[in-house]
């Protein structure tokens, strides 16, 4: 039978705990604490043995997980459930042993060395053999300026260490799982910020190599561009569509166009993009000594009181007590 967990105790945000143990019942209730509620079965659970170190920097939770052989299942009711009112994308590296990845009709091999995403608002199967060794990140699905659109494809897929972006993070991401036992204070909370950078970045470069319609790969690298650009400006807080449009040799029509597409605005992907950039700065203990409004205004947020209610709406709580639990964390 597969071990569970009371889904109205396991709907609560990730927390900080874990451990070791040979019970697969008390295997399952760390796991769903910490990410999210899953079933979890094991071959011989009279032999299981498994333990978790987790730990939060910043807005990212970084954990370690060894095991012996176990499969892990999350399916639509704890998805719903979840995802409520948190949704994560789990950036994973394997260090050992073997692993294989159910979502859909898609089944992915990976093998250490190699990464796989998968999006807590999707349900997933994992089969781990003995020796299983993993490093994970949750990272707030908020965090990241890709739409589900641009992503979609690249969700429960295998990324291996190759030729252009992939080939430098994944080592990178290799190495920092090596040392994770190490990172502490302020310095680990901005590499864990930058370490999140990074993986978009080679999300969005992985989105564009998977295209493969030439009509609709000239429009979303035109896309992609443009987002760029965006990206690149979003300290003036005269950036509006018009001067978007003209920067890129485009009206402001088919540049809405090209947005609505996606299911998305150019309003609405500016104020996203200033959003994170604003989460990111406000959960960095080498920014605390810069007033909130300074953050708020130097990613193009002039007017206080606006960008206050606006976070809260978004994000849940204000931007001070934001910075305040990032600063706990951190501590």
């Amino acid at each position: 039978m597969p071990s569970t967990v009371d889904l109205r105790d396991a709907a609560l945000p990730p927390s900080i705990d874990g451990g070791s143990t040979t019970s697969i019942d008390d295997f399952t209730e760390m796991v769903s604490r910490i990410y999210s509620p899953v079933r979890i079965t094991a071959d011989d659970p009279a032999h299981f043995r498994g333990g978790i170190r987790s730990r939060v920097l910043g807005e990212v939770y970084v954990n370690e997980v060894r095991s012996s052989q176990h499969e892990i299942a999350r399916d639509d009711a704890e998805v719903r459930l979840f995802t409520k009112d948190h949704r994560f994308l789990k950036v994973s590296v394997l260090m050992s042993g073997h692993a294989n990845s159910v979502q859909g009709t898609s089944s992915t091999d990976f093998e250490p060395g190699q990464m796989i995403i998968h999006d807590s608002a999707r349900p997933y199967t994992m089969y781990l053999d003995d020796d299983f060794h993993m490093v994970f990140l949750l990272i707030p699905r908020d965090r990241f300026d890709l739409p589900d659109a641009a992503t979609n494809d690249l969700i429960g897929q295998r990324i291996e260490d190759g030729a252009g972006v992939s080939g430098t993070v994944l080592p990178f991401f290799s190495t920092l799982a090596r040392n994770i036992a190490d990172l502490n204070g302020p310095s680990a909370v901005r590499l864990m910020s930058n370490t999140v950078d990074l993986v978009e970045t080679m999300m969005f470069s992985l989105v564009g190599q998977s295209l493969s319609e030439p009509h609709r790969t000239r429009r979303r690298e035109l896309l992609m561009q443009i987002q760029a650009f965006i990206d690149c400006h979003l300290d003036d807080p005269e950036l509006d569509p018009q001067q978007i449009a003209a920067a890129n040799f485009i009206s402001t029509r088919y540049l809405h166009r090209l947005f609505s597409d996606e299911d998305l605005t150019v309003a609405g992907y500016m104020r996203q993009a200033r959003l994170v950039r604003c989460r990111r700065d406000l959960s960095d203990p080498l920014l605390a000594h810069l007033p909130v409004s300074t953050i708020a205004s130097r990613w193009g947020f002039l007017n206080s009181s606006h960008f206050s209610r606006l976070f809260r709406q978004v994000v849940g709580i204000s931007p001070t007590e934001y910075r305040f639990n990032a600063m706990v964390s951190a501590a």
